[in-house]
C-alpha cells in the first residue's frame, strides 16, 4: 500500500483515492469510463479498483492464470475491506478461451468456485486476435513509411 506519509496527503489526498477524486470532476462528461489495467498489483492498478463504481475481470483459462487471480483476490479482499467501494457489479469473464480440454476443464472450476460472478458466456481465443499485434505493428510502420506530398503538388 501507498506510503500516505511522503505523497502530498494535505495537497492530493490519499493516494488510493487521488484517482476517483479526479474522475469525478469529469464523470459527468461520460456514459463509460473504462480503465483496463494490467494484471498487476501496481499503484495504477489499485487506483482504478478503488476509483471503480464496477469491475469486469477477463481471466484467461490457464492454470498460472487462475492461479493469479486467487491471489489477486486476496488482495482486493483486503483493499475493498479498507477502502469500503460502491460496487454495481463485479463479473468474471473467462477469456482467451481455446475449446481444449484443459481449458474446459478450468471453465468448469472457475465457475464451480466463483459461481455467480461468472458471465455465462466466455471469450473465445481466435487466430484474428493472436496475431492482431503483428499486424497492427506492420500497418503502423507501413503508415509511418509513407512520404506525404506537399498540398501545392496534389
Amino acid at each position: 500500500m501507498p506510503d500516505n506519509e511522503n505523497n502530498n496527503l494535505e495537497k492530493l489526498g490519499p493516494p488510493l483515492r487521488r484517482l476517483k477524486k479526479t474522475l469525478a470532476l469529469v464523470k459527468s462528461n461520460y456514459d463509460v469510463i473504462v480503465l483496463d489495467c494490467g494484471p498487476n498489483l501496481g499503484a495504477l492498478t489499485m487506483n482504478a479498483v478503488a476509483a471503480c463504481n464496477a469491475m469486469l475481470v477477463p481471466i484467461p483459462p490457464s492454470m498460472p492464470d487462475f492461479g493469479s487471480f486467487v491471489r489477486f483476490t486476496k488482495t482486493l479482499s483486503d483493499l475493498f475491506n479498507k477502502i469500503q467501494p460502491k460496487l454495481e457489479f463485479f463479473r468474471i469473464l473467462i477469456s482467451k478461451h481455446r475449446g481444449t480440454n484443459a481449458a474446459n476443464l478450468l471453465d468448469t472450476v472457475m465457475r464451480e468456485k466463483f459461481g455467480g460472478y461468472m458471465l455465462v458466456n466466455h471469450m473465445v481465443e481466435t487466430a484474428e486476435l493472436i496475431t492482431l499485434p503483428t499486424r497492427l505493428a506492420l500497418f503502423m510502420k507501413s503508415l509511418l513509411s509513407v512520404t506525404l506530398k506537399p498540398i501545392e503538388e496534389l
